[in-house]
């Protein structure tokens, strides 16, 4: 039901904005696919299709409605000419591929220090890794959010957390060595690093947060694309995650104290991490670097 309320609402901002003739017949049409929860934005001259399999996830809750109204409120010069509509959904395919290539790079230096460690050392710090692209809805939001309005020039100035990497650790102390490796490297620039494993959020929240900016060469030019980068312990990991899916879903009611139940959970989880560390300085040659986060900062 909450995909039907959703098709019912979107369908109708779209006809009400999107809903141009062109040569006879729609210049946009919606494909659903409900077996990926996608939707193709597909622009059409003719019986030709100009731009296709432009994917966005089909909106489930009655307040993205207001997303897409403010979306389409900030655009208005661009949907009332066809060529720019098309221009700009090119410009948008075109900036993601930047982001998709900065994750690439980043990935392909934490994966060339996983062989490393395979190949040299007896144990080895990362445990997982895997990345994102922030899909358009979120863009919107958080730019909303922000106070911002919902453009191409705002999305690429005013967030840095459209590529994001996720990378796992055993130990505290391998998160902390992990980004000092990363940031020893001439061609990572640190813009920001958030400490939430020294000072967790309120929720009980903990991970290390580190946005870089990495130079990537393309067929004509250089860019400096930001990517925000979470490195924290397995442990943790495990009670983002699991924190993720009680909230995420807003159709039911969860218990009065669940909020103070999951900083509880946080902390017998973080005891724990702590715990293993210490039961980690017994492997020969284990160093807690975890001690020197300051340090990284300054690199």
């Amino acid at each position: 039901m909450a995909k039907t309320v959703g098709i019912v609402v979107l369908t109708h901002v779209t006809l009400r904005y999107l809903g141009q003739v062109h040569d006879g017949r729609p210049f946009f049409y919606i494909n659903f696919n409900f077996q990926n929860s996608t939707f193709d934005l597909v622009c059409t001259q003719g019986n030709k299709n100009l731009i296709a399999g432009f994917k966005f996830p089909i909106f489930e809750f009655m307040n993205n409605e207001l997303i897409i109204r403010r979306t389409v409120a900030d655009n208005k010069n661009i949907l009332s000419s066809p060529s720019d509509i098309m221009s700009t959904a090119l410009e948008f395919q075109n900036l993601l591929m930047m982001y998709e290539s900065a994750i690439k790079q980043v990935t392909t230096k934490f994966e060339i220090l996983e062989d490393e460690f395979a190949s040299k050392h007896k144990r080895n710090p990362i445990e997982t890794i895997s990345s994102r692209i922030k899909d358009p809805l979120s863009i919107a939001e958080k730019l909303q959010r922000k106070g911002f309005a919902v453009t191409m020039d705002n999305m690429v100035t005013k967030l840095y957390d459209i590529a994001g990497i996720r990378v796992t650790c055993p130990f505290i102390s391998d998160v902390y060595h992990v980004t000092q490796m990363l940031l020893q490297q001439d061609d990572v620039e640190l813009v920001e690093m958030k400490d939430y494993i020294k000072k967790p959020k309120k929720s009980g929240y903990r991970s290390l947060h580190v946005i870089v900016k990495v130079g990537v060469y393309f067929s004509d030019c250089r860019r400096e694309i930001p990517v925000e980068i979470q490195i924290r312990t397995i442990a943790m990991d495990f009670w983002a995650a699991l924190e993720h899916q009680l909230h995420y879903k807003k159709d039911y009611k969860m218990p009065d104290d669940i909020n103070s139940e999951l900083r509880s959970i946080a902390d017998t989880i973080n005891d724990t991490d702590r715990r293993m560390q210490e039961l980690a300085k017994n492997i020969p040659g284990f160093v807690d670097y975890s001690t020197g986060y300051e340090d990284l900062k300054q690199s």
